[in-house]
């Protein structure tokens, strides 16, 4: 009588393998660091929140030839709701300067890029937008 053989995998080998694919997902999640990449997408989402409170920011100063206050003069008629930080939803930083004919509008801390620090109203930011004139 013949005797047969199983054909398959045994419990430590099978072991081994998911071990071996568990260390290697791990050293490409290091390697690839999506937290990284959060950031940097977060920072996009910054710089286009200025440019787009600054488009609002332009349309108000058409109208009343003087930019507001405040930017909560912008809602509703220039823009429909403000902006916040996509991280923690704190208000973008804005100042009126040259009596109504300039503006400094600033983003605190971004996560990804290094650049030298823009400066608004004797205070230190890493992302400004200015009025274009």
């Amino acid at each position: 009588m013949p005797i047969l053989k199983k054909k398959g995998f045994t419990l430590i080998e099978l072991l081994i393998v998911i071990s071996i694919i568990g260390i290697l997902a791990g050293v490409v999640l290091t390697v690839l660091n999506p937290n990284h990449f959060r950031g940097k997408a977060r920072d996009s989402v910054r710089k286009e929140d200025l440019a787009v409170i600054q488009g609002a920011l332009e349309r108000y100063y058409a109208d009343n030839n003087a930019y507001p206050d405040d930017l909560s003069s912008l809602e509703t008629t220039y823009i429909r709701t403000l902006p916040t930080d996509p991280k923690d939803g704190d208000d973008y930083f804005y100042n009126k300067e040259s009596g109504g004919q300039a503006y400094c509008l600033c983003v605190k801390d971004l996560e990804g890029v290094e650049t030298p620090p823009f400066t608004c109203n004797s205070a230190s930011y890493d992302y400004c937008v200015y009025n274009p004139f």
